[in-house]
């Protein structure tokens, strides 16, 4: 069972690879849609190298090394490539989605490289979708392809995704998915969840106990909680769009860092004025930090004055930033200072450690090594 990352920004991509590097034998899927800028589409063709046919698995420089250097990274690199599957869809869910023809939407695969091409179907509308692959099958035996098609069944029960279903294997379909168990959470931007892992369940029994395909995909639904039933139905993959939010913030981490050290310095009862003047000008500034960010959060920029309150908040969130930034290198100034001392136990020395390495990295290396962390924990072992 393959998990497909859903990928649209080369961050996604960055991110992907210097976590594959570690894993470059794991077989792993990319899923993009057909919306996605040339630039990124070439990208995702030749990841993980570039355009230049330089390898991103290392900088530049180190590419630009000695032969034996190059060779044996670019070597890892072709090993990925190999073990990577691409698949492309037409982007139901993407705002702003333009009307593409079939010819045109087969163009996009073709640029994508991908060993995957996915219909156009339509959200719980069984008769559009077998309209819309009759027009698919067509448009696709008009020359060779490199791609597979992929048609995909939709339904609103369990009794029409069997007939939908029933009715892509009669136009000879191969590859056929299970669509429309996607939904969308209104004002998110995490908007996609399952609606029902019983109804998952019961759709991916009737169709393996009925037509017994030899290959089935399952779109959206992929998650680690449900790798073990996929696997048990035998799908060959499914996407999963939520794995980019996996990350605890900068700003919560170091909170959470930050109380695990005050309970250790209550528990010790440490005497210590500059520190404590230190410790409650950061709960301060921090605690007004949280309530302006909750306003501008439940600000709507339905209004030009909503608008400018809105710009208001985020220069006094930049000001209030600054001020907490110079409170916890205060505070790791005076912890250090403390830890240096005996007598302090050994936890305190880690948690502090920790604290001081989230404090000099930016937010998108906490974020990516927290998204590196979670695949490793999650997604690799499985």
């Amino acid at each position: 069972m393959i998990p497909f990352f859903v990928v649209d920004r080369p961050m996604s991509l960055n991110i992907l690879k210097t976590s594959f590097i570690n894993h470059p034998q794991v077989r792993v899927g990319l899923m993009t849609h057909a919306f996605v800028s040339k630039e990124f589409l070439q990208l995702f063709a030749e990841f993980p190298c570039d355009r230049r046919g330089h390898c991103w698995l290392k900088s530049r420089a180190e590419c630009l090394g000695s032969p034996d250097a190059r060779g044996n990274v670019c070597r890892l690199g072709e090993t990925m490539n190999r073990n990577t599957v691409r698949m492309c869809d037409y982007g139901i869910f993407e705002v702003g989605s333009k009307n593409l023809s079939y010819r045109q939407l087969f163009d996009v695969y073709e640029q994508a490289r991908a060993d995957f091409g996915i219909m156009q179907d339509f959200l719980c509308d069984s008769k559009r979708t077998l309209v819309s692959a009759a027009r698919a099958v067509e448009e696709y035996d008009r020359k060779p392809r490199a791609f597979r098609l992929v048609l995909v069944a939709q339904g609103k029960s369990v009794q029409e995704y069997v007939r939908c279903y029933e009715g892509l294997n009669a136009m000879g379909a191969e590859y056929i998915a299970i669509g429309g168990l996607l939904r969308k959470r209104p004002r998110s931007a995490r908007y996609m969840y399952v609606s029902s892992e019983a109804e998952l369940a019961a759709v991916l029994e009737a169709i393996r106990s009925q037509f017994r395909p030899k290959w089935l995909f399952v779109l959206g639904a992929y998650h680690p909680s449900r790798h073990a039933l996929l696997q048990s139905h035998g799908v060959y993959g499914s996407d999963y769009k939520g794995w980019i939010f996996q990350y605890e913030h900068r700003r919560d981490m170091l909170s959470r860092l930050h109380e695990r050290l005050k309970k250790i310095e209550s528990s010790i009862s440490v005497p210590d004025d500059a520190l404590s003047y230190n410790v409650a000008t950061r709960d301060m500034i921090a605690e007004t930090a949280r309530v302006e960010r909750l306003l501008y959060i439940r600000t709507r920029n339905t209004s030009e004055d909503n608008s400018r309150r809105k710009a208001v908040t985020r220069r006094r969130l930049i000001r209030l930033q600054g001020r907490l930034s110079d409170a916890d290198q205060s505070l790791v100034e005076a912890r250090m200072t403390l830890a240096a001392k005996n007598g302090l136990p050994s936890t305190y020395k880690r948690t502090l450690a920790r604290f001081a390495s989230v404090f000099k990295s930016d937010d998108q290396s906490v974020r990516v090594r927290g998204v590196h962390k979670y695949l490793e924990q999650h997604v690799y072992s499985q």
